[in-house]
């Protein structure tokens, strides 16, 4: 049996960009000390940056000013101010007041404007030990409900689709073709993830109700 008859190792599946991209983790509805939901809580969004570490860094501390750096930038993004502004009037018992659409495009696209500011973007890079340039834009969100999506969003407006059941959440990905630091390319990618989270909910009419919902102030980019 010659060189060429040897039986070749196989070779591990390299799953498919598609793939590694639908590969992560959604985020738990949080449980309550002694057992069962925590009925405060109506829902929880998900996304971030994914990024590699470098071979040095796995070795060290992780830097302590890298830290807080990113913790003083996401204390002073829109985010925290639409975060912020959506909590105020509520009391302190928990109240399930649904969320508007548009209140959920503003702070859907106040996270991925976080996410792509260049000064967020260089503390996971100095902690990785990579350059910001090897730091993706935010690809996936992840939006899970407690309740029915239909009830915790305000569909007031909407027209429920017959037969479509319920949902309790939705799983988006980013066309990467578009470029999240720039607003007006980060809005019309906003205004397409609530249209798709409303027909998950079993609802139609969301691009009517989105389609002349002004864009925010542009933040700084990337």
């Amino acid at each position: 049996m010659d060189a060429g008859d040897h039986p070749r190792p196989a070779r591990r599946r390299q799953p498919a960009a598609s793939e590694e991209v639908w590969d992560l983790q959604a985020p738990q509805i949080p449980q309550q000390v002694g057992g069962g939901t925590d009925e405060a809580v109506d829902s929880v969004l998900r996304s971030g940056i994914s990024l590699p570490v470098a071979a040095a860094a796995k070795w060290r501390p992780l830097s302590e000013r890298a830290v807080t750096s990113l913790a003083d930038v996401l204390d002073g993004s829109r985010l925290a101010r639409v975060m912020a502004t959506m909590a105020v009037g509520l009391p302190r018992a928990p109240a399930h007041r649904p969320v508007t659409l548009p209140g959920t495009a503003h702070l859907i696209d106040a996270l991925a404007e976080a996410l792509t500011s260049p000064d967020l973007v260089a503390a996971p890079a100095e902690l990785a030990g990579v350059d910001t340039y090897a730091v993706p834009q935010p690809r996936d969100l992840h939006l899970v409900t407690a309740r029915p999506l239909g009830s915790v969003l305000d569909t007031a407006a909407l027209t429920a689709i017959r037969g479509a059941g319920t949902s309790h959440g939705a799983h988006l990905l980013a066309d990467p073709a578009r470029d999240l630091a720039d607003p007006a390319q980060r809005w019309t990618q906003v205004l397409q993830g609530i249209e798709q989270i409303a027909l998950d909910s079993g609802m139609t009419g969301a691009e009517r109700l989105l389609q002349h919902l002004p864009a925010p102030p542009p933040g700084p980019g990337r």
